[in-house]
């Protein structure tokens, strides 16, 4: 019974420190969806990390029309519906992940809304969402069609 007392008292160490951190870390990333809850972006400045990295906008989608884009060697996680540009890109990118950044409690950015954020713009229409950096390179989504700019 001791050591159950014991592994309970470390686990709630444990979420204790992760929930300081994850509030630590909350005013670097700010989020949204689109209206059909298909698309999930988020907008990291960089920040936290060390050294600083460039800000940088993912977007991960749910559902694709067709089969996902053939999955490269290098890639180990899931392949074909996210995407990143950071503001120092000369063109979006098709990411490799294993994790999401699908956030049911993020906004919804309405059809022909627009969000900025660091140099970012995103732009939601019935047709999809294009978001780009400062330099107007990223990525054009649809349930439809994939692009990267």
């Amino acid at each position: 019974m001791r050591r159950l007392g014991l592994s309970l008292s470390i686990a709630a160490a444990c979420l204790a420190f992760a929930s300081i951190i994850a509030k630590a870390g909350d005013t670097t990333l700010i989020g949204f969806r689109t209206p059909s809850g298909n698309i999930h972006c988020q907008y990291y400045d960089g920040s936290m990390d060390e050294p600083p990295a460039a800000p940088s906008l993912r977007c991960d989608m749910q559902t694709i029309d067709g089969p996902l884009p053939a999955k490269p060697k290098f890639c180990d996680g899931e392949w074909g519906r996210s995407f990143n540009v950071s503001s120092t890109d000369i063109t979006g990118h098709l990411i490799c992940i294993g994790d999401t950044v699908y956030n049911e409690s993020n906004p919804v950015l309405q059809y022909g809304q627009t969000w900025q954020q660091g140099g970012f713009t995103c732009t939601s229409e019935t047709s999809g969402l294009t978001c780009f950096n400062a330099k107007r390179h990223g990525f054009k989504l649809s349930k439809a069609s994939r692009t990267v700019f």
